[in-house]
């Protein structure tokens, strides 16, 4: 479905951006390589915008992208056009890349809204990156990437790791991820039965050491399960952004959580969070609208659920938008340390 677009701003950057075409001859046979790449997408929402509407930077390029693919395939035919992105993923930076060089590309264009104080900016705005502008355009920079961070020196720690890539898992498969101790109050075995019972077009990654690693390690080996589900260990804070953002949902079967920081960091990437009832649940999610509360383990329960959200496409978005704008706007450091501000100086008057 096309968005009606009315007075946005639109920041087209238009460039190689810094993708070497290596090696590349051409002959005059040869057609002209596009690659439209739609900025963000997936848990990368982009600007924001009023929030009036769940309508974020991520859907208004890819709509615009799409309009422009066609229009140029109608009128210009001896063009061949690639997409990095054609619904709402969110493409590594290596992969956008990756796809250009591999296919000789001759053109990079990548489309992005702009933000504008001034809500009553209408028209194109165009930004020169030249060396006498570093200082604004390094904030640029920073607002473009600002959502893959937690922490402060994000430009010095975030790792941009294709984890599809690394692991051999296809853009077409789903991703479920755990993240934590791989301990008994967590359940890993009941992680094991879901994807043991899930089609074989889902895959579960393991973050995180515990007790129970070898144990859920020779279980899946014994089952035979060592396409379905993987085990990574412990990983650095720096490597978990990107596995957040490829992933297609969280899941936490856990027998009790006094609140639950990982769910937080889930939801802030835009990750649907499938999560047991417990006291840090009941405080973060509300059940149905930005993830989903289960009371029990039962294991179709939890099939049913999972099966039918990564298969509607319209629900799927709507609960990544509103997990994301529930943390960014009251869980995040900053809200929290601006609400307990409020909450002392309430208590000096």
């Amino acid at each position: 479905m096309f968005f009606k677009i009315r007075k946005i701003v639109f920041l087209s950057l238009v460039g190689l951006f810094s993708i070497p075409v290596l090696g590349q001859e051409t002959t005059s046979d040869d057609p002209f390589v596009l690659v439209i790449d739609p900025g963000h997408g997936g848990a990368d929402a982009g600007t924001l915008g009023t929030r009036r509407t769940k309508v974020y930077e991520k859907h208004v390029v890819l709509d615009v992208a799409l309009r422009l693919e066609k229009l140029i395939k109608d009128n210009m035919k001896d063009v061949k056009i690639l997409m990095t992105r054609r619904t709402d993923v969110y493409p590594t930076l290596q992969s956008r890349a990756r796809l250009a060089n591999k296919n000789h590309a001759h053109l990079f264009l990548s489309i992005h809204c702009n933000a504008a104080a001034n809500s009553q900016a209408t028209g194109a705005e165009t930004l020169v990156m030249a060396t006498e502008r570093a200082s604004a355009n390094l904030e640029i920079s920073k607002r473009e990437n600002a959502y893959i961070v937690l922490e402060e020196n994000h430009h010095e720690n975030y790792k941009n790791i294709d984890w599809r890539e690394r692991l051999g898992i296809g853009i077409n498969t789903k991703l479920l991820l755990y993240v934590g101790v791989v301990e008994e109050r967590r359940n890993p075995h009941f992680l094991v039965d879901i994807i043991e019972s899930l089609p074989l077009d889902y895959k579960l990654v393991i973050v995180g050491n515990g007790p129970m690693y070898s144990d859920v390690e020779n279980r899946v080996l014994e089952n035979n399960l060592s396409e379905r589900c993987v085990l990574l260990g412990k990983l650095s804070q720096e490597e978990l952004p990107t596995l957040y953002m490829q992933s297609d949902a969280f899941l936490l079967p856990s027998k009790y959580e006094i609140y639950g920081m990982v769910i937080l960091e889930a939801m802030y990437f835009s990750l649907p969070v499938f999560v047991s009832e417990t006291a840090g649940a009941n405080t973060i999610i509300t059940n149905g609208k930005d993830g989903f509360i289960f009371e029990g383990f039962e294991k179709r329960m939890w099939i049913e659920q999972i099966t039918r959200l990564l298969n509607d496409e319209k629900y799927l978005k709507d609960i990544k938008s509103s997990s994301f704008e529930k943390i960014s706007l009251n869980f995040t450091w900053h809200k929290t340390s601006e609400l307990f501000m409020q909450l002392y100086k309430s208590t000096l008057k």
